[in-house]
């Protein structure tokens, strides 16, 4: 019976945390209507460009992540000793590893790849979305920067 209690006071704890998130978008969504619209006027005549740019930049990220992760998969099999930390990436750049050493080069390639490929898709929605995706694109495009930027900081 305990159980279910606290089932159901953990359920309702988390809807109210997701109605608080969305009161706070929709409350910036609102106090910044009038700048996103204008940023949309701004950006309207140059939609196209912009979004045939940031496809572009996305298929890019595609191609250099998928060159690293296939050329994994074709090289030899992958082993537990693939994987790799923040630290030990900012190491291998400190260090120059990344230039001489053909395994750190390709794991730069796909990280490289996957961020760029990222910002790419974000930026497409950003140019061609209603203002409510620009604020959550926008933002997620912050969001993702702020943590790969503290990541290699604190690493």
């Amino acid at each position: 019976m305990t159980r279910w209690i606290l089932a159901i006071k953990s359920g309702f704890i988390k809807g109210v945390q997701a109605l608080t998130l969305l009161a706070v978008f929709l409350t910036l969504v609102s106090m910044l209507d009038g700048p996103i619209r204008e940023l949309e006027g701004y950006l309207k005549p140059y939609q196209l460009r912009l979004l045939g740019g940031t496809l572009a930049m996305a298929g890019l990220g595609f191609a250099l992540m998928m060159e690293g992760v296939l050329g994994l998969f074709i090289a030899r099999r992958p082993s537990k000793s693939e994987g790799f930390t923040v630290q030990a990436m900012k190491q291998a750049w400190r260090s120059g590893a990344w230039l001489r050493n053909p395994q750190w080069r390709r794991r730069f390639i796909t990280v490289a790849g996957g961020v760029l490929m990222i910002f790419g898709i974000f930026s497409s929605f950003f140019v061609i979305g209603p203002p409510w995706v620009k604020l959550l694109g926008g933002g997620a495009m912050l969001y993702i920067l702020a943590c790969l930027i503290w990541a290699f900081w604190h690493a």
